[in-house]
């Protein structure tokens, strides 16, 4: 991996912490606060996350100038509903089919842990999961289609 590639891929890294937050506060806010479905939730926290993020990965990641290009921005947002889509996709089937935060659960129990993954921090732990799936989705889709380099590497 060229030395370029790395430095985006940090940079890209630390937005992504920012916009983590965000996503993950609005999320847990929308399941536990409002009693929203946690595949809605997730809906709304990218929406909210996903604003700041565009602004900030082309100017400072990507360290695309010039005026906002419609096309880019359409590519964009495609690329955050698929990580979207694969976030809630994977988070249903790691905590309704897999049950991986009652595993862990039994993991904890074995180590003589008492502290359990019930309810709403149950899903938080299988979005957590999910969520590093779509986030090399989201890398891959911002690197090589959305701010796609001109230059030749």
């Amino acid at each position: 991996m060229k030395k370029e590639s790395i430095k985006q891929a940090l940079k890209f890294s630390l937005v992504g912490v920012f916009n983590t937050a965000v996503d993950y506060g609005v999320f847990y806010v929308m399941l536990s606060i409002f009693n929203v479905d946690k595949s809605i939730s997730q809906i709304f926290a990218t929406a909210v996350a996903m604003c700041g993020s565009y602004i900030i990965n082309k100017y400072w990641t990507f360290k695309e100038r010039g005026k906002q290009n419609t096309v880019q921005i359409v590519k964009f947002i495609v690329t955050n509903i698929i990580s979207m889509c694969a976030t809630i996709i994977f988070m249903n089937i790691f905590h309704d089919a897999l049950h991986i935060h009652e595993w862990t659960n039994s993991i904890l129990g074995i180590m003589g842990m008492s502290y359990r993954l019930k309810g709403d921090i149950g899903v938080m732990f299988c979005k957590i999961v999910a969520s590093c799936i779509s986030l090399v989705i989201n890398f891959l889709g911002n690197k090589f289609w959305v701010f796609k380099s001109r230059k030749v590497l």
